[in-house]
């Protein structure tokens, strides 16, 4: 007969499946979206400065990752980082971390300064741009001045014609061969040099030399006599400044054997009290003349001329001027010792000096030359003034009046005289 038959299982199991699947995909959360990442094959042109370069990744980086290249893949003149970003596939770049490379403490640049070339660097960092001051003798001590090194981009420059040599070739001296001798440095620059062993044995000379303002030049010149002590060599100098004018004190030396002595030089005319009693008379009226008690010479000029005469000692000899102060008293024509005057009153006074004779006519105030070059007299100074005794140049009663002479090293003497 027939019955009604029954739905398969396995069928049933299959929409039991399908069922089951189905729910288990509507349980299941929804899907994450992720970024597309940058590939290696990627690159992007970078700008650094004036250079441009096409830059691209070291390895894949996902989207929003970052990736740092150095800008001398783009330029070497810049040093810091280039930064590298992944957006969704697309590559993009930043070169604000590029800066121009600076010039570092272990860059070096060969220098050449003389005759050698010697590796200078940086005592610090360098910017580009930047400058660092040196002395020339870090480089070669026999050189003075500075030079510059420059960075730019990194790339070390120098600038070395400020640099000199500390030696300059000067012209051969007048001086002869010597050694051992003595240098002092005085004001303004000037160079005394004292002595010496020469070819011949110790020397007893003094030399100045004067710097030619502007220049490194100069000029030497021998004093007129030479100095009051023996040749010698080795000796021991100072200077002292005392009043703006230079002294120098010398000590011992060897002239043969050591001494032990000492001479002072002084750079300025110094002034030298010439006593009454350390003089001699003479003149054609030269015994017509009495040195009175009290220090004075008294004296009857009249029909010729008396006088006093100076012999020339070795403390005067090494001395330049010599101060006198002459006094007119109105009749009686006198000389004091100790304040080292001469009288004035009755008519002249003849002063010899370095050959040339010089006479001053107290009535009328006027020198009057003999023997004598040019219109000065040879001890004129700048600044002062022609002797005139007196305001309308007449001799005055008791007026003191300053005069300097200058010492006669062709005849080792000064002479004063009165009428």
């Amino acid at each position: 007969a027939w019955g009604r038959q029954p739905v398969p299982l396995p069928r049933m199991e299959a929409s039991a499946s399908a069922f089951v699947f189905l729910c288990v995909l509507l349980l299941l959360p929804d899907p994450i979206l992720t970024g597309i990442p940058c590939a290696p094959q990627l690159s992007t042109l970078v700008e650094v400065g004036d250079d441009s370069a096409s830059i691209g990744l070291s390895r894949t980086i996902k989207d929003g990752e970052y990736q740092s290249r150095d800008c001398a893949f783009v330029t070497t003149k810049y040093e810091g980082e280039i930064l590298l970003g992944c957006d969704d596939g697309i590559l993009n770049s930043t070169a604000e971390g590029c800066i121009p490379r600076r010039c570092q403490t272990s860059d070096s640049l060969a220098v050449r300064m003389g005759q050698f070339s010697i590796l200078a660097s940086p005592r610090e960092i360098i910017s580009s741009g930047g400058m660092e001051n040196r002395l020339c003798r870090e480089l070669n001590p026999l050189f003075r001045g500075s030079f510059q090194m420059f960075c730019d981009f990194g790339e070390l420059t120098v600038d070395t014609h400020n640099c000199v040599t500390q030696w300059d070739p000067m012209p051969t001296p007048p001086w002869t061969k010597r050694s051992r001798h003595t240098g002092v440095p005085l004001s303004g620059g000037s160079v005394l040099m004292l002595g010496g062993l020469g070819e011949a044995g110790p020397l007893a000379e003094e030399w100045e030399w004067t710097p030619r303002p502007g220049t490194v030049e100069g000029s030497w010149a021998q004093s007129a006599k030479n100095p009051p002590w023996s040749g010698r060599f080795g000796v021991g100098a100072v200077l002292q400044v005392k009043d703006g004018n230079d002294e120098v004190t010398i000590m011992g030396g060897n002239d043969g054997q050591n001494r032990r002595d000492s001479w002072r030089w002084h750079r300025r005319p110094n002034r030298i009290e010439v006593r009454l009693d350390e003089s001699e008379p003479t003149g054609s009226q030269s015994k017509d003349c009495t040195e009175l008690a009290s220090g004075q010479l008294y004296c009857h000029a009249l029909a010729g001329v008396s006088g006093r005469r100076w012999k020339v000692s070795h403390y005067l000899e090494s001395s330049t001027e010599i101060h006198i102060e002459m006094l007119h008293d109105g009749g009686r024509h006198s000389v004091a010792a100790g304040g080292s005057a001469a009288g004035v009153g009755a008519a002249v006074i003849a002063v010899q000096l370095d050959g040339c004779r010089q006479i001053f006519r107290a009535d009328g105030g006027s020198w009057s030359t003999t023997g004598c070059t040019g219109e000065d007299p040879p001890w004129a100074r700048e600044g002062e003034p022609s002797i005139r005794l007196g305001p309308a140049g007449a001799a005055m009663p008791g007026q003191l009046r300053s005069l300097r002479v200058v010492l006669d090293r062709e005849n080792l003497q000064v002479i004063l005289y009165s009428a």
